[in-house]
């Protein structure tokens, strides 16, 4: 590998006639590489195409299958359970209860998007340590911890 390096008119360092063994090689003048039949991804020999990929039988343990078991499990409590919740309370308390449930989201983050402005904070642990005092940032640590844990046993 060869290179000169040459100082700019300003001072810099600058890096001219830096050139690779496969540059020398392949480029033409102007340093465009030419089409090779060397292939150049670590899996390019082998590449499957966009329908074989996304429509072929699911192998264990492919990273294809590790996404559907990953969503199935984590959707798939929420999408069975929500129908038999709106069954035992009725159609009207299910509609008041999203109602309630969208507002009090909507209300709860345009509280903290307003504290993390106007105090200036980063994240959100700071955000609750504004809001609540250390008090609250301690819970928030304990809270994440239990959710955390919880979803590592889970899965």
């Amino acid at each position: 590998m060869s290179a000169s390096i040459d100082y700019a008119s300003d001072g810099r360092l600058s890096a001219t006639n830096f050139y690779s063994p496969a540059t020398l090689r392949d480029a033409d003048g102007d340093i465009n590489i030419k089409p090779s039949t060397e292939v150049m991804s670590p899996r390019g020999a082998t590449r499957r195409t966009f329908r074989e990929r996304t429509f072929s039988k699911l192998e264990k343990g492919s990273l294809r299958g590790s996404m559907f078991a990953l969503c199935s499990a984590a959707i798939g409590g929420g999408v069975l359970s929500l129908p038999y919740a709106m069954v035992l309370i009725g159609w009207a308390n299910t509609y008041i209860l999203f109602v309630v449930a969208t507002v009090s989201g909507i209300w709860s983050n345009l509280m903290l998007v307003r504290i993390a402005i106007q105090e200036k904070v980063k994240n959100y642990d700071e955000v609750c340590e504004k809001a609540g005092g250390k008090a609250l940032q301690n819970t928030l640590s304990i809270m994440l911890f239990i959710y955390i844990t919880g979803t590592c046993i889970g899965y």
